[in-house]
């Protein structure tokens, strides 16, 4: 949750250049080109090329895309699928040309037997979380940690355990030694939380300083400046404030397309009422992606029957949901679960036994 007081004026989008090749239907569009070509040629130039409705092939728009390159230079495809059964096998170069944005593939995500547990605890240490995973009978595998500096660096704890990683407005060079962090201390698997929240008005990245796409502009630069980390397996989470959506706007119009997202990511806390939750997985069904829940908790009180529907919700295959990470603090609402004996007992009835 993470409520920012602090706001700062956003910075200049970063604009990604692209262009969308046609196929010429005269020998005269041809002729008119060709020069221009011919001079691409010459440079090794990348052209992203983003696959059109109903255009060569068929599928959605932002599910479908490669980089076209033209010159001497070879080029392996970036299609990324939305599934998958783990990390490439070889590290995602980054562009070879200088000054041109190459697309990157982000890593592909497995669908677990049942969804990894995480947590998070304020001092964002180990031994304490294995201490509030023993109270609440679980294995936890994932820690939910959040960069600094206006979230924008990061160091990483002293943990084996795989991060879930809250990071802002990040620009690709600050993105860049973030992911060089995170792989040289061993922690190239990554979750990735870019600008989460992002669909609410108290977040600097949020809808009173961003445009949908200022916002998509801003994320797809992170995230393929994360992707071009080398030796990195990151997983990138669009990460929305579950049932929020400021006049003007609706809840998903910062969706950066399908090519830059591993999964979708729902914050879920008990002031919420239980029908936000469906729109998300419908929507995330719909764009093959899996769903987290990468914050959830209660709001001040004892309510086991709220812990009961997003165990419901987890453990039931067909919602895909691949992680849910408890967010147990006493901040602007308490969440801290050890201080509420029933919901505690039915957090450990739902989830004994999670992977």
């Amino acid at each position: 949750m993470r409520r920012v007081t602090l706001l700062r004026r956003p910075r200049t989008p970063h604009r990604l250049i692209a262009s969308r090749l046609r196929w010429f239907t005269s020998a005269a569009v041809l002729l008119a080109v060709a020069p221009v070509l011919g001079a691409l040629a010459m440079t090794g130039a990348v052209l992203p090329l983003r696959v059109l409705p109903g255009a060569i092939g068929s599928g959605n728009a932002s599910s479908n895309a490669t980089a076209l390159r033209l010159g001497p230079t070879s080029h392996a495809s970036a299609s990324a699928s939305s599934r998958g059964t783990g990390a490439p096998s070889t590290p995602r170069p980054r562009s070879s040309t200088p000054g041109v944005t190459q697309y990157v593939a982000p890593a592909a995500v497995s669908i677990p037997s049942c969804a990894q547990v995480g947590l998070f605890v304020p001092n964002e240490n180990q031994s304490s979380v294995d201490s509030l995973a023993s109270t609440l009978g679980v294995t936890a595998s994932v820690m939910t940690v959040y960069a600094t500096d206006n979230y924008t660096a990061f160091t990483p704890p002293s943990t084996s355990m795989q991060l879930l990683l809250g990071v802002g407005e990040v620009t690709p060079a600050e993105a860049t030694k973030i992911g060089d962090t995170l792989v040289s201390t061993g922690h190239a698997n990554t979750i990735i939380r870019i600008m989460w929240e992002m669909n609410g008005n108290w977040m600097q990245w949020g809808v009173q300083n961003l445009s949908a796409a200022q916002y998509i502009s801003i994320y797809r630069a992170a995230e393929q400046a994360f992707a071009a980390v080398p030796g990195n397996q990151f997983q990138f989470v669009w990460n929305i404030n579950a049932g929020t959506a400021e006049p003007g706007r609706t809840e998903f119009d910062t969706y950066p397309g399908n090519a830059y997202v591993s999964q979708v990511g729902i914050d879920f806390y008990d002031y919420h009422d239980d029908s936000v939750v469906p729109p998300i997985i419908a929507f995330a069904a719909a764009n093959g992606k899996p769903v987290s829940f990468d914050e959830w908790g209660l709001n001040g009180s004892d309510d086991p029957a709220f812990i009961d529907y997003v165990a419901s919700v987890v453990n039931d295959p067909s919602n895909h949901v691949v992680l849910q990470a408890y967010f147990s603090f006493a901040g602007n609402i308490n969440s801290v679960i050890t201080d509420f004996p029933s919901s505690l007992a039915e957090y450990r009835k739902d989830f004994d036994g999670a992977c």
